[in-house]
């Protein structure tokens, strides 16, 4: 199955540069939130093949960073800051208003962010911060409502423990003298495992056959383009 769509969001960064501990001068310290939110189409198919679409599903996603890093000068104009960090990402979706044999779906990911950013200063406050990153998945959880159709198999939930995340971004800032604008486009991309097994059962009683409820490996890309002020 594939899902895509559109999504729009806001977010809100707090960067700070200095001192954050005796032995760290120069260092970084980041907290970042976004909330992002939008329809997608279901192109996919039922348990025996039949061809099933679903427009317009609703979606929703937050996600909340902390970064700590340490700034580098490797000329006047240009810096490397290396950063790690610890990552939470909960995405929403929820065929069942769509479809009656649909169900909610909810994604959570706990990871931790490894990466760079290069920043190279001009003339008159521009700059441009070039940013790579990997994303060390540490834990997920998948719960699908899966009694929004049928109240005797409960709500699942499967945990996840394999996976990764990439990222990019190539931010082009131009600093005034009271508020700045940043154009910055972005991809994002996550791949995940099989998760855990869960048996099913029929208001409790367990499947006579021995099968289980499985959230299948997969993978996710959102890029675009993001515009924001800077105080």
């Amino acid at each position: 199955m594939k899902e895509s769509g559109i999504m729009y969001g806001v977010a809100c960064t707090y960067t700070f540069h200095g001192l954050l501990s005796p032995g760290i001068k120069n260092g970084m310290l980041k907290m970042e939130g976004r909330y992002s939110w939008g329809k997608v189409d279901y192109d996919g198919g039922l348990g025996d093949g039949t061809p099933l679409t679903i427009d317009n599903i609703p979606d929703y996603m937050l996600e909340f960073r902390v970064l700590f890093g340490n700034d580098f000068l490797v000329s006047e104009t240009v810096s490397f800051t290396p950063y790690l960090g610890i990552g939470h990402r909960y995405l929403n979706d929820n065929s069942h208003k769509k479809y009656a044999g649909g169900y909610e779906r909810e994604s959570r990911y706990i990871y931790f962010p490894i990466g760079i950013e290069v920043t190279s200063r001009f003339e008159h406050g521009w700059s441009v911060v070039v940013k790579a990153e990997g994303d060390a998945f540490a834990w997920g959880r998948q719960k699908s409502h899966m009694s929004d159709f049928y109240a005797g198999y409960g709500d699942i939930t499967n945990s996840q423990h394999k996976g990764y995340g990439l990222r990019g971004s190539f931010r082009i800032q131009k600093k005034g003298k009271m508020v700045g604008l940043i154009i910055e486009p972005f991809i994002r991309y996550w791949s995940l495992e099989d998760s855990e097994l869960v048996p099913i059962t029929d208001y409790g009683v367990p499947d006579p056959d021995g099968y289980c409820w499985v959230e299948p490996k997969n993978n996710s890309t959102e890029f675009g383009l993001k515009l924001a002020l800077d105080f």
